[in-house]
């Protein structure tokens, strides 16, 4: 499709605003453009500029996506995933809004909790999210996802693919994650530091500021936080408010 060739040549944000509303309306507006997308795998591709002009990416051209996937109709959020393939290629793709400009990551991870969570259609929609291995996604990120409220939106994202009924691969994956974020028997013993003298004395230095020392205690205190974050989901997933275990 022709359009994607603005997208492709787009240099600044205006532009590159300007092509994928122009996708948009083309797609939005034509059958048979709707369908030569998804022949041609038009969204894939158009995940992969994105992510080539990932600097140039704002909240306008991550609502436009919405838009162009579906879950977004005129302002007003539908309540189900129409089109599937669309959503894999585009919002599933999360290497695209990584660490793009502003909170993107986090707007996109409330978008995706709201169609699993909140939606009409969510029972619907968590089991098309499942399947198309999200949670293995939102995993591999994680780490190097720092922002306190980001990270708490993924969190609350995670715990919604994981509860009621997950897919076996999913609850795997999530415990091998875990383990992952346990010291080794050679590393010195987690006991010795004192998290928040720690993330105090380093809070706001630049890395290259930090000798070895302070880099490899501040790489520990991030493990440490990062796996009683999780820890803490997983005990609200076996348990409930009351402290009972939960059915689901």
């Amino acid at each position: 499709m022709c359009v994607t060739g603005l997208i492709a040549m787009a240099q600044d944000v205006e532009s590159l605003y300007a092509g994928v509303k122009a996708l948009v309306c083309v797609v939005r507006s034509n059958c048979m453009a709707q369908l030569e997308m998804d022949r041609r795998r038009g969204y894939q591709t158009l995940a992969m500029l994105l992510r080539k002009k990932r600097p140039l990416l704002n909240s306008h051209i991550l609502h436009l996506a919405f838009s162009l996937v579906g879950t977004v109709d005129s302002g007003r959020e539908t309540s189900s995933i129409p089109n599937t393939t669309a959503f894999q290629d585009l919002l599933c793709d999360i290497e695209v809004w990584h660490e793009a400009p502003g909170e993107l990551q986090r707007s996109l991870f409330e978008h995706l909790y709201e169609l699993i969570s909140e939606s009409s259609e969510k029972r619907t929609n968590l089991r098309i999210v499942r399947d198309l291995h999200l949670t293995q996604r939102l995993l591999y990120i994680l780490p190097d996802v720092v922002n306190g409220p980001t990270r708490q939106v993924l969190l609350n994202l995670l715990g919604a693919l994981l509860a009621g009924q997950p897919r076996a691969l999913d609850l795997l994956g999530f415990g091998q994650f875990v383990s992952a974020t346990l010291p080794s028997q050679s590393a010195s013993s987690e006991k010795q530091l004192d998290l928040q003298e720690v993330a105090t004395s380093v809070a706001n230095m630049e890395p290259c500021e930090l000798d070895q020392e302070e880099r490899g205690e501040k790489d520990v205190v991030g493990s440490i936080v990062l796996r009683n974050r999780c820890l803490q989901l997983l005990h609200s997933l076996l348990f409930t408010a009351r402290n009972n275990v939960s059915a689901g």
